[in-house]
């Protein structure tokens, strides 16, 4: 966005500041700002909350695509979301998808209903958030690798059954990352990217830990054990120096994992279908773990 400076007596240069930008946040005349310099740029930034974003819907002809109509209505940032229909039974479709996304039910008729956001996310940090999401992905590959290791497809079915909450952090950072109302600027472009490996990397692992399941004899993987070891290593040596903003290790980190890719798919090759389904779905979640760390080194370069 670029705005002409204008000259306001003979010292004195002003800009314009964005309409909508003021009218979200309620900005008027005699309000204070804060303003940061850093470089060639000028940062500035209000303490008031953004004004709650509602919007309306009609989901009548919408009921087979209406869990991903109403998540993505989340992660964009609406607050309140009014939904009309033509069917009263929707109701209790919609009342199960939003104690799973992070709505309640707000006002409820025999057409129509008002769903409202639970959490405030003004005073959330999208970093915080996005350390969640990693310690999530952390903890499924540290089950699947303890259930390989002691032969219990038990844990694989807690690793099932907690499987919500990381669902539930990725949605919830998408929806921080919108409401922040950064998306084009460098920071929000990275943070959208950092999420979108981080949550094919999570629905990767989901698939593989279904295809683990159907094995009945854990303990004879011991090459997928292996090498989910190793890869488990490259993630936890990323998720470190990640947050510790140790750019020295990510030129190794880079090379190990391209080396790691390469022998993962040289093994892929000589193995069962079912073997090889999960060689490909190491592979897969690889490269995006590549990503994630091309991404950040080229960001904090």
């Amino acid at each position: 966005m670029k705005r002409k400076i204008i000259r306001q007596g003979n010292n004195t240069l002003t800009i314009t500041l964005p309409r909508k930008w003021t009218q979200d946040f309620k900005i008027s005349q005699g309000d204070e700002l804060d303003l940061e310099i850093t470089g060639n740029r000028i940062v500035l930034s209000t303490q008031k909350k953004a004004t709650k974003e509602k919007t309306t819907k009609d989901i009548s002809n919408l009921k087979s695509v209406l869990p991903l109509c109403i998540l993505l209505m989340y992660r964009k940032g609406y607050d309140e979301i009014e939904l009309h229909f033509d069917n009263p039974k929707l109701i209790f479709l919609i009342s199960n998808l939003v104690h799973q996304i992070g709505f309640h039910i707000l006002e409820q008729g025999s057409n129509h209903c008002i769903l409202k956001t639970l959490s405030d996310v003004d005073d959330m940090d999208s970093s915080e958030m996005i350390r969640k999401l990693f310690l999530s992905i952390k903890i499924k590959l540290e089950k699947i690798i303890e259930s390989l290791q002691q032969n219990d497809p038990f844990l694989l079915q807690s690793i099932i059954a907690m499987n919500e909450t990381p669902g539930k952090i990725k949605n919830f950072c998408y929806r921080l990352v919108s409401k922040k109302r950064f998306d084009k600027s460098d920071l929000g472009s990275y943070y959208l990217a950092i999420l979108r490996d981080l949550d094919n990397l999570d629905s990767l692992l989901n698939i593989l830990i279904n295809s683990i399941s159907g094995i009945s004899d854990l303990k004879s993987q011991k090459k997928l054990l292996s090498t989910l070891e190793e890869f488990e290593r490259l993630f936890e040596l990323y998720y470190a120096n990640h947050f510790a903003g140790n750019l020295e290790q990510f030129p190794s980190l880079i090379s190990n994992t391209k080396s790691f890719l390469e022998r993962v798919y040289l093994q892929a090759t000589d193995l069962s279908a079912e073997e090889n389904r999960m060689f490909l779905l190491i592979n897969n979640s690889s490269l995006h773990l590549e990503n994630l760390i091309n991404t950040t080194f080229l960001m904090k370069i």
